[in-house]
């Protein structure tokens, strides 16, 4: 559990939740700074990505699909209603990290300012649609980084990360993370962009992936599956 602003009823406000080892904090560094040993891999925002199915393949077989925003290999359990020849939507996202119920007081589109055990303040915008003694996820703002072929756990690896600035023009910097011992589907994991580079909900609606894509990074959502067919 960690302190929040307000209290209700007398419990604690906030739920830190497990998010396993797939997720790692990311630091931004300067181009001057990269470690020539160090890969450079690709990054992109969370979102659902979709996959080609071969044509031939067993009930719920385990498989290596290539595809995504970077045409990477990852290896996929195919659910029991995936059809040869078929499409397959995978969601690339990283967990919820705390539940948090609303307190009385606020509302929707209020802010609420959570104090984490780092000494970092967190500064969450409620839902629409939630109400004092509501409940919902909230995922601090990352990217999913791509694993490179060849790289192990422990191994540091840097990325760009392009970002929209107020005034309309893009930045582009440079983060460095390790390679933690999950992955998802055996290539993307989570960094946690720093505290510095933490933008806005606003920004966020315009962050850049490395393509130049236009999506959308989600600060707080529901759980959701991870894998569907479509």
């Amino acid at each position: 559990m960690v302190d929040i602003e307000g209290n209700l009823d007398g419990d604690a406000l906030v739920q830190r939740l497990d998010v396993g080892r797939g997720t790692v904090d990311a630091e931004s560094i300067d181009d001057s700074t990269r470690s020539e040993y160090e890969l450079e891999t690709l990054a992109t925002p969370p979102g659902p990505i979709t996959l080609d199915l071969p044509s031939e393949f067993a009930p719920e077989q385990t498989i290596i699909l290539r595809g995504g925003p970077h045409c990477r290999e990852m290896e996929v359990q195919l659910p029991p209603w995936a059809k040869p020849g078929g499409k397959l939507q995978l969601q690339i996202t990283p967990p919820a990290e705390f539940r948090i119920q609303v307190p009385k007081g606020k509302k929707a589109g209020e802010q609420m300012k959570i104090g984490r055990p780092d000494g970092e303040d967190l500064f969450v915008d409620i839902p629409a649609g939630n109400f004092p003694g509501d409940v919902f996820d909230y995922t601090c703002p990352s990217l999913m980084v791509a694993a490179p072929e060849g790289s192990s756990p422990g191994d540091f690896v840097t990325f760009r990360h392009h970002r929209s600035l107020p005034n309309g023009h893009t930045q582009m910097g440079y983060c460095r993370a390790q390679v933690p011992e999950e992955l998802q589907f055996g290539r993307y994991f989570v960094a946690r962009l720093p505290p510095c580079e933490q933008q806005s909900k606003e920004q966020m609606l315009g962050t850049l992936d490395y393509y130049g894509s236009w999506l959308f990074l989600p600060w707080a959502r529901t759980p959701s599956t991870s894998i569907g067919w479509i």
